[in-house]
């Protein structure tokens, strides 16, 4: 096996050992306001910066019987086109993204405020929230050992006398819902509705979703460190009933600049026939759709909202998205680079404090926050060095190139990891950094017919026009480089194509930055300058 890191669309951010707990967490009313308290609303804009995708229900009751059939049926109506509303059926529906009752696309706040009480999580040393405990008590006993398990070493990982009955700032912004004990938040996010569609079209992707294993010990428990080339290391593996266990921390899927080929489903090992019925059709909106709606807030002190702030903008600037470093993932198929977007505030609001007539100033308040997260972590670093946020940061920017891929493994693969116990194979650390070679310089093939292999779609926008760009992988000797073919015309490429198709093109140019060249195709031969002579 090689001595590489494990194929994951997924990475970690690790926990601290120091929670952060506000001093003013029982202070918290509802009612009486804090002295530096701020109530109302404002505007934010959602931008997707790759297609994203949130189901509108769930799936059709007339599904449920004859399964396989309906999906190969749906599929075979949407290969290829686009289907008029008045020429739908039920199941139709299933793949489109969630729409309000006025039939406008919109994003749920609760899927908003999910990703942001995350990003506040994080940024504050917060405690992990092992949310899905009731759900795992109704599953079987693997499962609910798992969970334990999972409990236990959270609690030795964050020092359990610290965790018990407090509130870390998370829960004091968001509130929370125990069984136990439930806390009303503050902060309530609006549903953003659509309120500027791409001009890309859209089509209809079928990926195959894999359930989360987290008892899949190699990655989802810390595993002694090696160095950033993962070699030279013997040490015995840690699963989760080795009493140093630690738990990673928070799962996150990194950001990418691209969507990424959906795997195909797998062929029946008798008929052949591939089980489309293990896919998730869905229909995402393109990139460059915009979304916006109102969050409001109740009685947040000044450094609550700064959290707040900081955490819809990354760390970056609110107000605007230009030149942004850091994306939010949202929505379904994050695994294959699908629901990346960057958020910013809008002018519009209305916010005030409560106890005083002073304006509410967002730089202000975000620098608070730093101010107050600087002077608990009282490290040599600073707190924006923390490995926390250098880890969040790395996998927010969708320029880090990760030293394994951000595929899932096959179950081949899993079985071999799970076997093995040299951890030169674990999943590497979010913050570490790795010497990446220099990209290959691209051999001059300009004007060369060559047999290239279909690796993947992707739809943008070139100018104001719908453009249709196909990639494909150009073998040279043993070096593989990126090809692209844009706007095909030939019935078998503008048709539908399955990766690893091969085809001839030539070869007329190349583009890209140092860092990412790539060739550009073509499906008939370029003009030499001598058969332009020719003609005149």
């Amino acid at each position: 096996m090689p001595a590489i890191p494990i194929p994951s669309p997924y990475n970690f951010v690790t926990l601290s050992d120091r929670v952060f707990f506000p001093d003013w967490a029982e202070q918290v009313s509802q009612d009486v306001p804090f002295s530096d308290g701020i109530s109302g609303w404002f505007s934010i804009e959602v931008t997707a910066m790759t297609p994203i995708f949130i189901r509108q229900g769930e799936k059709p009751v007339v599904w449920h019987k004859d399964y396989p059939q309906k999906v190969m049926q749906l599929r075979d109506r949407w290969i290829g086109i686009t289907k008029p509303a008045n020429d739908r059926l039920p199941e139709d529906d299933w793949i489109e993204f969630l729409r309000l009752t006025d039939g406008n696309c919109a994003i749920p706040g609760t899927s908003i405020k999910g990703v942001i009480r995350t990003i506040v999580e994080i940024a504050s040393f917060g405690k992990l929230s092992l949310t899905n405990g009731n759900r795992v008590l109704k599953g079987d006993q693997k499962k609910l050992w798992m969970a334990i398990l999972q409990k236990d070493i959270q609690q030795r990982t964050q020092k359990p006398d610290q965790l018990v009955g407090r509130l870390d700032l998370a829960e004091t912004i968001f509130g929370k819902a125990e069984e136990q004990e439930s806390i009303r938040g503050r902060v309530n996010f609006e549903a953003l509705p659509l309120n500027r569609m791409s001009e890309s079209p859209r089509h209809v992707i079928w990926p195959v979703m894999q359930t989360p294993k987290g008892k899949f010990a190699p990655n989802y428990v810390e595993q002694p460190h090696v160095t950033d080339a993962c070699e030279g290391s013997t040490d015995t593996f840690i699963d989760y009933e080795n009493k140093k266990a630690c738990l990673r921390g928070w799962k996150l899927y990194p950001r990418s600049l691209n969507v990424r080929h959906c795997t195909m489903p797998p062929a029946d090992n008798h008929s052949g026939r591939v089980r489309w019925e293990l896919s998730s059709p869905m229909r995402p909106l393109s990139s460059g759709t915009q979304f916006v709606g109102r969050v409001h807030i109740h009685n947040l002190r000044e450094k609550e909202f700064g959290a707040l702030l900081w955490a819809i903008g990354l760390g970056e600037k609110v107000e605007s998205t230009d030149n942004r470093r850091f994306w939010h993932g949202i929505g379904a198929a994050k695994p294959f680079g699908y629901g990346s977007v960057t958020i910013r505030v809008l002018p519009e609001h209305r916010l005030a404090f409560v106890a005083k007539s002073d304006p509410v100033n967002f730089e202000k308040c975000i620098r608070v926050f730093e101010a107050m997260m600087n002077s608990f972590h009282s490290l040599e670093k600073p707190w924006i060095e923390s490995i926390q946020l250098r880890q969040l940061h790395r996998i927010s920017n969708p320029n880090t190139r990760w030293p394994m891929d951000l595929a899932y493994p096959t179950f081949a693969d899993f079985k071999a990891y799970a076997d093995e116990t040299d951890v030169r194979h674990i999943l590497l650390d979010a913050s570490r950094s790795r010497t990446v070679s220099p990209p290959k310089p691209l051999p001059d093939l300009i004007g060369h017919l060559r047999q290239v292999s279909f690796d993947c779609e992707t739809e943008s926008s070139d100018k104001g026009r719908s453009t249709r760009h196909l990639w494909f992988g150009l073998k040279v000797d043993k070096d593989k480089f990126r090809a692209v073919l844009r706007n095909p015309t030939s019935p078998q490429l503008s048709g539908s194509l399955r990766k690893g198709d091969s085809h001839k093109l030539w070869v007329v140019g190349m583009e890209g930055d140092r860092d990412d060249r790539y060739y550009i195709l073509a499906e008939k031969k370029p003009e030499t300058s001598a058969d332009m002579e020719l003609k005149e």
